[in-house]
């Protein structure tokens, strides 16, 4: 291998490293988002807008390293990355139009936010890089997982609090039993 060649792949994979950092950060914050959104929506808006730019430079140097590598022009990816990113802001947009206009409350709001982010870096996965939908696959799971969390903590938590207090009422009972 030549040093150029060396060279073209060592900067290559140092970029890797930064993009996968990237998108495993924006996995994790993202529950942050959802319950950001439930508690103050014009705070959850902002932080979802905020998450796009880190996506869209993510997948754009992706991108470029890749065009750069084929020899591809840096306008046709420039413009299929920004249709795809401001795609995305649009989307979320409306969901927080419908939240504006009482369509939908602030917790569906957070939802369909992640939902759209987690569409969103799929295709980019599809179209980009395969790493944005492994990511997208990951933020659906997150989705339907917070959404059942929401729907089943009504449930938890009553069942939780009379599992409790059965233990402390057995536990009382036993230390009576043996105290005397």
């Amino acid at each position: 291998m030549t040093e150029e060649g060396s060279a073209t792949k060592n900067l290559a994979s140092r970029y890797f490293g930064t993009s996968q950092v990237l998108l495993i950060l924006i996995f994790l914050v993202s529950g942050v988002g959802v319950a950001l959104t439930d508690m103050s929506p014009n705070w959850g808006r902002w932080f979802w807008l905020a998450v796009v730019p880190l996506l869209a430079a993510t997948s754009l140097h992706e991108g470029w390293v890749r065009a750069k590598a084929r020899g591809d022009s840096w306008w046709f990816i420039l413009r299929k990355q920004i249709f795809h990113w401001v795609g995305l802001l649009g989307a979320l947009e409306v969901v927080f139009v419908l939240y504006g206009t009482n369509r939908i409350n602030a917790p569906e709001a957070g939802l369909f936010s992640l939902l759209s982010v987690a569409l969103a870096s799929f295709l980019a996965g599809i179209h980009f890089h395969w790493h944005f939908g492994v990511l997208g696959i990951l933020l659906a799971g997150s989705t339907i997982l917070v959404a059942w969390i929401e729907a089943s903590v009504w449930i938890v938590i009553p069942v939780s609090v009379i599992v409790v207090a059965v233990m402390i009422f057995i536990g009382e009972r036993t230390a009576r039993k043996q105290a005397a």
